[in-house]
């Protein structure tokens, strides 16, 4: 658009020189050449066309006089060009054709084109200037995108650790009152039979026992329930595939998680199958690569462990981890498939239905 502008005021100051001048067909095709020209060299906006289309209109201004009139046209397209001797050629055309114009009209034309390298130089440079700027509004939008995505991969990070060390903290709290208060209340459960053995002459004493007994025994059912829960909700199944791949060593795992898998025994299910299948291999395979899928569709869940490796003995042998894998997945009334095409694929498809209670 800017290129537009700067030529049209050069146009209208080349039609200038045509007051008093006689109005022919020679005229008239040298300002369509000279317009169509320098609009097409606009449009396609490419190096080598450019160069051909100017140094064409400047040899042809060397047969066709009328020409002449419109190389400010020109010669703005020609100071935009990279060769020197088409940046230049303006000099020895301007004195080739003084004799074709008159002093007033020489200078009008030496003006047309002083004034047209001026703004095709004054244009470049706004060009290379707005290209420059769009280069550095570029690099920082993906600098800013870049950081956005860092940003956002420390907070999940984050979140993970935390989500990470509070059920660890869950974990061994449980295992404490495990190790403590129920071996405490187990001791305490003994003693009291004890005495009520000792005791069981005297009626009154020994249904106090029995009274402590009953509370005793109450609350190790509670603790034993509530050790079972807190236990249960650490078991956090995308963590700990998350740090099955992680540790990994053998290759590296892609995982895909999204899935909400309530049963306990279903998680451990999985993770016992996710173990025995990154095993096998490390041991029987050699995969560069290894993928893992582990997804939630409206009737079943579906998991998906596949390598690329081209070794599959194991596979062929049908050995006895995928012999114990196939079994994990029937108890839940669930589809085992293996089948061998660039890798190594186990396909897993449990009903939720099937689930165990």
């Amino acid at each position: 658009m800017r290129q537009l502008q700067d030529k049209a005021i050069i146009f209208i100051l080349c039609t200038l020189n045509l007051f008093g001048h006689p109005i022919d067909i020679p005229l008239i095709s040298a300002l369509l050449l000279s317009v169509s020209a320098s609009s097409f060299i606009s449009y396609i906006d490419r190096e080598r066309p450019m160069e051909y289309l100017c140094a064409g209109g400047l040899v042809l201004s060397l047969f066709v006089p009328d020409l002449a009139l419109f190389l400010p046209l020109f010669f703005y397209d020609c100071f935009r060009s990279k060769k020197w001797y088409l940046r230049f050629a303006w000099v020895p055309l301007y004195l080739y054709h003084f004799h074709n114009f008159t002093v007033s009209s020489f200078f009008m034309f030496l003006f047309t084109g002083l004034l047209a390298l001026y703004i095709s130089r004054r244009t470049t440079e706004y060009e290379n200037m707005m290209a420059e700027f769009h280069l550095a509004q570029d690099s920082t939008r993906e600098e800013s995108l870049h950081l956005e995505e860092k940003n956002r991969e420390l907070m999940e990070k984050q979140e993970y650790e935390i989500q990470l060390a509070t059920l660890t903290e869950r974990n061994r709290i449980a295992r404490e009152i495990h190790d403590n208060v129920g071996h405490l209340l187990t001791r305490s459960l003994f003693q009291i039979g004890a005495m009520q053995v000792i005791w069981k002459s005297q009626k009154e004493l020994s249904e106090q026992l029995a009274s402590v007994k009953t509370t005793l025994d109450d609350a190790m059912t509670n603790v034993r329930s509530s050790v079972h829960d807190l236990h249960e909700e650490s078991v956090d199944l995308y963590m700990v595939l998350s740090r099955l791949t992680g540790e990994f060593s053998f290759c590296p795992v892609t995982l895909d998680y999204n899935a909400e898998i309530e049963s306990k025994e279903l998680k451990y299910c999985i993770i016992a199958i996710v173990r025995e299948a990154l095993s096998n291999i490390s041991r029987h395979s050699n995969a560069t690569k290894a993928f893992l899928s582990v997804l939630e569709h409206p009737g079943f869940y579906q998991v998906i462990i596949r390598d690329n490796g081209t070794q599959t003995t194991a596979a062929k042998t049908g050995g006895i981890g995928l012999i114990n894998m196939r079994e994990r997945v029937e108890d839940f009334h669930g589809i085992f498939r293996t089948e061998i095409h660039n890798g190594f694929r186990i396909f897993i498809s449990i009903p939720k239905q099937g689930q165990k209670p």
